[in-house]
This record gives structure tokens, C-alpha cells and sequence, in this order.
């Protein structure tokens, strides 16, 4: 045989390693499908309040502090919750409109943003439900009140605002028909940062046995991120570890959070 050897070799070794790693990621953790953390049970209760009330709730706080899958915990765990999610593409009412129809699966929608809010209340009235509009913060403020005439005021269910840490002042400060809008509001939530019981919750879902590296892991929770950061070091630090998250150690999720706040600090 005259081949190389060497180059079928290093091939086979390429090929092998490859396997080992996808093998791996098969046994990452997705950690706790859901984590009713202090923070969690707020934003619930706030969604709650909206639905059994027929109220306007706006619920706001920055990114990784888990507002949108406690949102998608309670659309999967309530009768008659309507979810839908903006864009950065949904600022004018028409675009809004169009998104909300296709997260309720309102077939062929009619053109035309009055339209559109006829064929929503009548998929959404008499249900005694809510809508959950996420990511509000791209939204205009005439795609706000468009929201507020078109179909708050008109269906009779709860409705919940829901975005970022920009939210509210955008919703208080640029006048226009936002006195409107803000008239409605039942209740406000405006959350700042992740609690440090939120962390603490969010860890000890993943079995984390090393205090020093459950210590580590909450203390990140502060940083650009929040919660999300936490699982994202998680995953990666069990990356080394075939899976076994519960076997993770104080340097593991440092090395693993030391590669993830580089790669941030390099994106900034």
C-alpha cells in the first residue's frame, strides 16, 4: 500500500475528536425548563393580575433577568394566554399588527392596522384572557396607543406591555398620546437587576455541588447578562466535562466565564 498513512491518520484523529465533541454537546444540560425564581414570581403575578383583572400591566427590566420565559411559562401553564413578540422591524403599527397576527396563527390577516385589531379582538374577546405583547422597548409610541384603541380598550381581556430597562421611559417621557396610554396602567413592575435570590434559585436548579463555584456562578449574575450569563458559563464549563454539570468545580465555571466576559469585552 502506497498511501499516506500519516494523512488517513491525522484524518481519522480529526474526524474522532469531532465525534467526541458533538457527542458532548448531545449531553449538555438545558438546565430547569423553568425556574420560578423571586423575580419569576413577580413578573407572575403582575401577568396574572393583568388576566383576572382585564387590566394594562407593563412589565420592564434589562436583559437575562428571565421576564420572557416567565412570560412563556404562563402562556403554557394558563388557559386563553396570548403571546406575541416584537422586533426591532415592529415599529409602526402596521408591522406590530402583522407580527401579532402571526403569533395568535391568524391566518391571512387583512391588510390595514384597523383590520388587523378587528381580526384580533375577535380571536382574543369573550375568552377572558390576556395578551402578552414581548420586547415592547421597538415599538413606536403610536404603535403603542394603536395597541391601547385598537384592541385594549375594545376586548375586554388584560393586556400585558412587556420590554426592557427603556421602557418606561419611553412610555413617560415623550408625550404625545402616551397621558393615554399611561392612564390605563393598573400596575406597574419595573424590575432593575436580577436579585441575588434569583441566582441563587437559578444554581442550585443545575445541582451544583462546589460552594466555592456556586458562590462564583451567583456573583456574575450582576453583569451584563444576568441570569442568562449564568447558564450560558454553565454550559460551556460543562463542555470539559462530558455533561456532568454536578461535577463542576470553582475553576471550571471561571475558566468558562473568563472566555465568555473576553468575547463580550471584545464585542463592546
Amino acid at each position: 500500500y502506497v498511501g499516506d498513512n500519516a494523512a488517513i491518520a491525522a484524518k481519522l484523529e480529526q474526524w474522532e475528536s469531532a465525534r467526541a465533541r458533538a457527542a458532548a454537546m448531545t449531553q449538555l444540560p438545558a438546565g430547569a425548563a423553568f425556574v420560578e425564581t423571586p423575580t419569576a414570581r413577580r413578573i407572575l403575578a403582575a401577568i396574572s393580575h393583568a388576566q383576572w383583572m382585564a387590566d394594562l400591566v407593563e412589565v420592564s427590566g434589562p436583559p437575562g433577568i428571565g421576564k420572557t420565559r416567565t412570560a412563556q411559562h404562563y402562556a403554557e401553564t394558563n388557559p386563553s394566554v396570548f403571546y406575541a413578540m416584537m422586533s426591532p422591524g415592529c415599529a409602526s403599527g402596521v408591522a406590530a399588527f402583522e407580527q401579532i397576527c402571526e403569533d395568535l396563527s391568524i391566518a391571512n390577516p387583512p391588510q390595514g392596522v384597523r383590520r388587523m385589531a378587528r381580526a384580533i379582538r375577535e380571536r382574543i374577546q369573550g375568552t377572558r384572557g390576556v395578551l402578552i405583547i414581548d420586547e415592547c422597548q421597538h415599538l413606536g409610541i403610536p404603535a403603542v396607543d394603536e395597541l391601547r384603541a385598537g384592541i385594549y380598550d375594545r376586548a375586554g381581556v388584560g393586556m400585558v406591555l412587556m420590554g426592557s430597562e427603556t421602557l418606561p421611559i419611553r412610555m413617560l417621557g415623550r408625550g404625545g398620546n402616551t397621558a393615554q396610554i399611561v392612564s390605563r396602567m393598573g400596575r406597574r413592575l419595573v424590575l432593575r437587576r436580577p436579585a441575588a435570590a434569583d441566582a441563587n434559585e437559578l444554581v442550585k436548579s443545575w445541582g451544583i455541588k462546589d460552594p466555592n463555584a456556586r458562590k462564583f456562578l451567583a456573583s456574575i449574575a450582576g453583569a451584563r447578562g444576568g441570569l442568562r450569563a449564568i447558564v450560558k458559563t454553565l454550559r460551556l464549563a460543562a463542555l470539559s466535562k462530558g455533561g456532568d454539570v454536578a461535577s463542576l468545580e470553582e475553576g471550571d465555571v471561571h475558566g468558562a466565564w473568563a472566555v465568555l466576559s473576553n468575547e463580550r469585552s471584545e464585542e463592546a
